[in-house]
C-alpha cells in the first residue's frame, strides 16, 4: 500500500508563499515508484499552473534521519502547517493520521530551509553573482582545454534566469542557464551537481537537471510571454550574444516581451492564491 510518514514544505515567511519544492517520505520503495510516475514531468493539474513536478530523491533519506536533521531547523513560532511533521502511524489517504510537529532541538546548530535574509540575498544569490560564478567555472575549463591542447569545445552560455520572489528579492531556490554544448552542459553537471555552493557559504547542495524548455530559440519563446513587473536588468530572463565564456563578458541583453500573449509562470503565485493551492494543509491535500 502507498503510504507517507513525514511532510515538509519550506515557506518564504515574508509573504506566506512556499519556495519552490517540498519533502514527502514514502514508506516503502513501491510507495516512492508511484509517487514518482504519478508526478515526475507533469503538470499541477490540481493548481491550474503551467509548471511541471519534478520528483527527485532527498539527500536525507528514511524517517529517524529527516527527524534528526529537521530537529536543527530554526524556525519563527508558526503554525503547524508551516512545520516538518511526521505521522504515526502513516498517513495513506483512508487513514487521516493527525500531524505531529517534529520537536526542535534548542541547543543544536540551526540548518537551512529556504532562502536567506534580504541582505544575504543581496551579496550572495543575486543574478551578478551567478554569473560571477558561471563565468569562473567557464574560465577554469577553457584555460584546462587550451592547456591540454585538446579539441574540446569550449564552455559558454547564452542565457540566464534566476526567477525572484519580488516581496522580498530573494531567488525562489532555482535558475536557468543555457551552455551552448553538450560538453559544456556535462562539465557544468560534473563541477556543479550534489555539490555543496562554496561560494555561498550554505549547506545546501545544488542540483543540476535538464529543464523542460532546451535552446537558446526556445527558451527566448517561452520566456517572451513572462509576466513580470517593471523590475532591473538582474532580475529579468537574458540572453548574451555572442556567448559569454569567461573571458568574453558579454553584456547581457533582456528578452523582449510580447505583451499580447499569455503570460507564463516563473515564481510562486500572489499570497492569496498561495493560501489556498500551495500551503501545507494536508486535510485539503488527501481524496
Amino acid at each position: 500500500m502507498s503510504s507517507y510518514d513525514f511532510v515538509y514544505l519550506p515557506i518564504d515567511f515574508g509573504n506566506k508563499c512556499n519556495v519552490g519544492y517540498g519533502f514527502v517520505n514514502m514508506t516503502t520503495p513501491e510507495a516512492v515508484w508511484r509517487l514518482y510516475k504519478a508526478f515526475h514531468n507533469n503538470h499541477w493539474k490540481l493548481f491550474q499552473s503551467n509548471k511541471i513536478c519534478e520528483v527527485t530523491y532527498a539527500r536525507v533519506q528514511g524517517l529517524e534521519s529527516l527527524k534528526e536533521h529537521f530537529k536543527h531547523l530554526k524556525l519563527p513560532k508558526v503554525e503547524m502547517e508551516y512545520k516538518p511533521v511526521i505521522f504515526s502511524p502513516a498517513r495513506d489517504g483512508r487513514l487521516l493520521t493527525k500531524p505531529i510537529a517534529i520537536v526542535v532541538d534548542p541547543g543544536a546548530r540551526p540548518v537551512e530551509d529556504s532562502c536567506p535574509s534580504r541582505d544575504e540575498t543581496v551579496t550572495s544569490c543575486s543574478q551578478k553573482l551567478l554569473l560571477n560564478m558561471l563565468d569562473a567555472h567557464c574560465n577554469d575549463c577553457n584555460e584546462e582545454i587550451v592547456s591540454e591542447g585538446n579539441q574540446m569545445p569550449m564552455s559558454s552560455y547564452d542565457f540566464v534566469y534566476l526567477p525572484i520572489d519580488f516581496g522580498n528579492k530573494c531567488n525562489v531556490g532555482y535558475g536557468f542557464v543555457n551552455m551552448t554544448t553538450p560538453e559544456a552542459v556535462w562539465r557544468l553537471y560534473k563541477a556543479f551537481h550534489n555539490n555543496h555552493w562554496r561560494l555561498f557559504q550554505s549547506n545546501k547542495i545544488c542540483e543540476v537537471t535538464y529543464a523542460r524548455v532546451q535552446g537558446l530559440e526556445s527558451l527566448k519563446e517561452h520566456f517572451k510571454h513572462l509576466k513580470l513587473a517593471k523590475v532591473e536588468m538582474e532580475y529579468k530572463p537574458v540572453i548574451f550574444s555572442p556567448a559569454r565564456d569567461g573571458r568574453l563578458l558579454t553584456e547581457p541583453i533582456a528578452i523582449v516581451v510580447d505583451p499580447g500573449t499569455r503570460p507564463v509562470e516563473d515564481s510562486c503565485p500572489s499570497r492569496d492564491e498561495t493560501v489556498t493551492s500551495c500551503s501545507s494543509s494536508i486535510e485539503r491535500s488527501d481524496g
